[in-house]
């Protein structure tokens, strides 16, 4: 997990930068305020927290805390971790026929694929049916008859995207800070002081 005090460090560096401030010591960005004394909030709270399974409650004091009416996270969440799988299932069968005699053959192929995707919840889900059919004719010396047949259907699944499949879920996964409040309780970014 890349460390977020680093990251915090970075955006108020690049801020002092752009807006030729070498005095600026803190920033907001995304519902969420950092100063300097949040990073070294961030740097404890790794120390003390930061190998430790919490829970999903966000527990004011020791994962964030309000001041003068701003939120300052602390705690550093791994999205991958929570919201993806460490393996999906992938299932394919094939099975097929051919024979036929001097004049005629045939071949059947008949199919199915099943996959299951990577997020942990309301996840994508794939699924393929395929058959397909030749026949070969000879009715003369000259005159050969061939036939084909296809069919295939498919059956995706994916989980509620905005507007068009431009922003995915992984896109969202990997958007935000590892400081972004993904817990639950009174943390949440709509919540008042």
């Amino acid at each position: 997990m890349a460390d977020a005090a680093d990251w915090v460090e970075m955006v108020l560096a690049a801020l002092q930068r752009s807006e030729q401030n070498p005095n600026k010591i803190s920033s907001k960005t995304l519902g969420m305020s950092f100063d300097t004394a949040s990073i070294r909030r961030i740097r404890e709270w790794t120390r003390l927290y930061g190998d430790k399974d919490l829970g999903d409650e966000m527990v004011e004091g020791r994962d964030f805390e309000r001041r003068n009416g701003e939120f300052y996270p602390y705690r550093q969440w791994d999205a991958a971790d929570r919201y993806m799988r460490k393996f999906a299932f992938l299932q394919k069968h094939d099975l097929s026929f051919s024979g036929g005699g001097d004049k005629t053959q045939y071949h059947l192929g008949m199919g199915y694929l099943n996959q299951t995707g990577m997020l942990n919840f309301k996840t994508d889900k794939f699924a393929r049916y395929n058959v397909s059919l030749n026949v070969n004719s000879t009715v003369k010396d000259w005159l050969d008859i061939r036939g084909k047949m296809m069919f295939s259907q498919s059956d995706f699944r994916t989980p509620f995207v905005f507007n068009s499949a431009t922003y995915n879920p992984w896109y969202y996964l990997y958007r935000w800070p590892a400081i972004y409040p993904y817990g639950t309780g009174r943390a949440s970014r709509s919540a008042a002081p």
